[in-house]
């Protein structure tokens, strides 16, 4: 059975010069959190600001239809809907938001069984190319992730020094999730 030291050795031999160099790659051009609205134009504050988005059958069955179309995974779908909707909100052409890794990555053998909390979240970029298809921002964006995930125990604070940002700025906002599995 994989335990948490097993865990933490896994860790311990990352190769933290190709971490850094993945890392530094994706958030070298991040000079500025994605907002998701600008609070000086709006009533709303974060605190009190909720979006409810529920898709129907047959809008889910879609969305499942367009990853196995794309060859991708129905959360790279959402990822990239995620990024589209932040993009138009913040008029920009890069998305940055909070993804939570759940730490068990599959290069330590079981560690599904470990017991323990190893959850982090970690940046996903979004970069919108011109003249991009949907089919080529898919397939970027799954292979960000893909290419991150080995790395998502990488402490939050050492990405953000990743970045242009300033010291104060966050590196993006926080916005929950929640989801509900229903039988059809």
């Amino acid at each position: 059975t994989c335990q948490f030291g097993d865990y933490i050795r896994y860790i311990r031999k990352t190769n933290d010069e190709e971490m850094n160099k993945v890392w530094k790659k994706l958030l070298k051009d991040v000079e500025q959190p994605t907002l998701s609205f600008n609070k000086k134009q709006s009533n709303l504050s974060q605190d009190n600001c909720v979006l409810y988005w529920e898709f129907s059958h047959n809008e889910s069955k879609e969305l499942r239809s367009l990853a196995v179309k794309h060859q991708t995974t129905l959360n790279n779908v959402l990822q990239l809907a995620w990024a589209l909707l932040l993009k138009v909100w913040s008029g920009k052409d890069q998305s940055v938001f909070g993804i939570i890794s759940s730490g068990r990555t599959p290069q330590l053998i079981n560690s599904e069984k470990i017991v323990g909390l190893l959850i982090n979240t970690i940046p996903m970029v979004v970069q919108f190319k011109e003249g991009d298809t949907l089919s080529d921002t898919l397939k970027n964006t799954q292979s960000t992730f893909n290419e991150i995930l080995d790395y998502a125990h990488c402490p939050l604070v050492e990405l953000k020094k990743k970045t242009q940002l300033q010291s104060d700025e966050k590196l993006f906002e926080k916005y929950c999730f929640t989801t509900q599995e229903i039988d059809f």
